[in-house]
């Protein structure tokens, strides 16, 4: 049984309006977080600590939330705070001190180039190995033709502005590793359990 074209034609039409916000917001998400790179960069190259940008990103947050989750309606059970730690440890104060120090030791771009990069490839790639998300062969060609980029990238910025650090570009990589991992446990956790028991 064969569908009619204009149902056809409509989940088209669907599919294109899905994708160009999809592309919409992956943009607003990259200039976001590029941004956040070179605000980063400027702090701590004006007299600011590594953590003093940690304290900045995560201090008022703890200290305005910490008391409408521990108390009221809103008040989160001690299996989610656990849960939650975990999720900080991966995402919270640990990511940023691996990228303040990427920012130290390398550059703005470069942070800006290899972290972001990096985060698809190991989310798939750790998907794949620890979850058994078998990506198609279309997937691991754009990680291997993101990689390749990645490459070019940092070659032409070693080419340009001289050596790169390996200390700095480790952290870096840490991070993006870290994303990846806090990503798949996110994802593993389904926040959206609690609405559905609501």
């Amino acid at each position: 049984m064969s569908s009619h074209p204009l149902f056809e034609q409509a989940a088209v039409q669907v599919d294109k309006r899905r994708i160009a916000r999809g592309v919409m917001w992956a943009g607003l998400a990259v200039a976001i977080l590029s941004g956040w790179f070179v605000v980063t960069r400027l702090g701590l190259r004006h007299e600011m600590r590594i953590w003093d940008v940690v304290a900045l990103r995560f201090g008022e947050g703890a200290l305005f939330l910490t008391p409408v989750l521990l108390v009221g309606p809103t008040r989160l059970p001690p299996r989610a705070w656990l849960q939650g730690a975990l999720l900080a440890l991966l995402w919270g104060a640990p990511f940023i001190l691996l990228v303040a120090i990427g920012l130290q030791l390398t550059t703005a771009s470069l942070t800006s180039t290899v972290t972001p990069t990096l985060m698809p490839v190991f989310a798939g790639l750790i998907g794949w190995a620890l979850i058994g998300e078998t990506p198609s062969v279309r997937g691991l060609a754009g990680y291997a033709l993101i990689v390749c980029g990645l490459f070019a990238l940092v070659y032409g910025h070693a080419v340009r502005i001289g050596p790169i650090d390996a200390g700095g570009t480790t952290a870096l990589v840490g991070a993006a590793f870290l994303w990846a991992l806090y990503t798949l446990r996110l994802r593993q956790h389904r926040l959206s359990r609690s609405k559905q028991q609501r």
